[in-house]
């Protein structure tokens, strides 16, 4: 689909996306966005049904649709009900089946160029991954962290194909935990205001882990699941690049002992990796004299190591041989 601003359908979505911007900003938790995105659904079926577009001309309501998400999702407060309500929605929106027109003589599915209506929740992954990678440097902490909320409760429950937004978890753990520039940062860092001009280089450690540790709390056994199979994607996505950063190839020993399929995904070495990183940054914050920070880092490696022990695979066992060889020192209470 043609996304250029010469597009003829371009113009309207615009206005639409400014539509969903300002009362999202204007209502936050109160937004009644998700009534929005309930007409939007009614209308893109009753368009299909009527034979009046084809799937193909119904991309524009798609790429729109998961705009008026994104939007809402990332005003309303991380602890508000209704963000979980509206993790809810899309899946209902799966829910629907695979949007068909049945003329009598034949069934037409509404098959777009990334997947079917609905079933395959076309754009999905793309335009989520796409918002984030684009717009979580300049949002104020607390939108970064609703939206990244957000994604882990999706992901979550498995919506969107082949587990794809966990490679935003990917990328931003990469971000936070790989890095050797990346600068600690303080508890300030945690009440930063959106700066349209704030790149993803001016971020600090201490900005990105509480994303990390929402995508830990609500994903974690996904990520499990992901890191035991060797998880991997191509790299080269809207999300940047999840490669392992120059910490972890240090701790592994260099590309030679990862493989194709680790180096690029997740991996149990490094899951495990992670926990050792933070362990270490709960050290430096608080040697730095950032207390709170350092006790929001161990709690952070608490939240992992609860989620693991429910677990029965390698990486428990991964876990365990860690802690027996000091190389993890942080243990369950």
């Amino acid at each position: 689909m043609d996304s250029t601003a010469q597009h003829p359908r371009a113009r309207i979505s615009a206005m639409v996306r400014e539509a969903y911007r300002e009362e999202a900003r204007r209502e936050g938790n109160d937004n009644h966005l998700a009534d929005s995105a309930w007409s939007k659904w009614q209308s893109v079926n009753t368009r299909f049904y009527l034979g009046a577009q084809s799937a193909e001309s119904l991309e524009w309501d798609m790429h729109d649709l998961w705009y008026l998400y994104y939007e809402a999702a990332k005003n309303i407060s991380e602890e508000h009900p209704a963000l979980d309500r509206l993790a809810l929605h899309i899946i209902h929106a799966r829910e629907q089946g695979l949007l068909v027109r049945d003329t009598g003589d034949t069934m037409t599915e509404a098959t777009t160029t990334d997947g079917q209506i609905w079933t395959g929740l076309p754009f999905l992954i793309p335009d989520m991954s796409h918002h984030w990678h684009q717009d979580h440097p300049a949002l104020s902490s607390q939108h970064r962290l609703s939206f990244a909320k957000f994604l882990a409760k999706l992901a979550a429950a498995g919506v969107g194909r082949d587990d794809g937004l966990c490679q935003v978890a990917l990328a931003t753990f990469c971000k936070a935990l790989e890095e050797e520039s990346r600068p600690l940062g303080s508890l300030v860092d945690h009440q930063q205001p959106e700066d349209p001009n704030r790149r993803e280089a001016d971020l600090s450690i201490a900005a990105y882990l509480p994303s990390v540790n929402v995508w830990l709390s609500w994903a974690g056994l996904k990520i499990i699941q992901i890191s035991e199979s060797n998880k991997s994607w191509n790299t080269s996505t809207s999300t940047g690049d999840s490669a392992p950063g120059p910490l972890f190839l240090r701790h592994a020993g260099g590309t030679a002992e990862l493989g194709t399929g680790p180096s690029l995904g997740f991996c149990a070495a490094r899951w495990l990796f992670w926990l050792i990183r933070l362990e270490s940054l709960a050290a430096s914050f608080r040697n730095a004299g950032e207390e709170e920070l350092s006790a929001f880092t161990s709690a952070m490696m608490d939240n992992m190591l609860v989620v693991v022990d429910a677990t029965g695979g390698p990486l428990k066992r991964e876990v365990a041989r860690a802690q027996e060889s000091g190389t993890v020192m942080r243990r369950l209470v």
